[in-house]
């Protein structure tokens, strides 16, 4: 694989490695068929969850930071929820483009790039943010606190060449987080 100047091949550190959660997550990651089940079965039965609960109720376990991303697509203009995995750090809310490891980029990570303003739900509350993709420093910054979050990403690099986008999310408002509507 060639080099890009990005270090995606991080080892996890900390306590948090030996969790029985990273003992799973890095199970499943580590054979094709424990991603195909993850993109074809829990996914779409996350986003049922999530759409049933109006984005207050995810099958992630509470160690994995999940969030709704709003965007707007870029060809038809409507609204588009997708369940995405985060790092926050400093009011900053980090996310990684891999679709699972295939050759395309995720739809929302096209739909970012071309209209970055987008609205996010954590839980009860939701705040619009701007997006603009990573620096190459943020990308080599990111990359191991992310991969500590989520071992898959580093079993879905090794299973496509293309390069993962990575956005930072800021929020436009405030700072004061919105209970959402329902």
């Amino acid at each position: 694989m060639p080099d890009r100047g990005h270090r995606y091949d991080s080892v996890m550190t900390g306590a948090r490695r030996g969790t029985a959660y990273h003992r799973a997550a890095q199970w499943l990651t580590a054979r094709r068929p424990g991603v195909y089940a993850l993109r074809h079965i829990f996914t779409p039965l996350d986003k049922l969850v999530l759409r049933l609960s109006r984005g207050r109720r995810s099958l992630l376990p509470r160690a994995i930071p999940g969030m709704v991303l709003t965007t707007t697509g870029r060809k038809t203009g409507k609204r588009h929820a997708t369940p995405v995995l985060y790092l926050e750090d400093d009011g900053r809310y980090v996310v990684v483009a891999s679709n699972y490891g295939n050759r395309k980029h995720p739809g929302w990570s096209y739909n970012l790039a071309a209209t970055p303003r987008a609205s996010v739900q954590i839980g009860d509350g939701s705040f619009e943010v701007a997006a603009r993709r990573a620096t190459p420093e943020e990308f080599r910054l990111y990359w191991p606190r992310l991969v500590e979050l989520w071992p898959g990403w580093k079993m879905y690099r090794t299973m496509t060449d293309r390069e993962f986008r990575m956005f930072v999310l800021e929020r436009r408002d405030d700072g004061e987080q919105r209970a959402s509507a329902g």
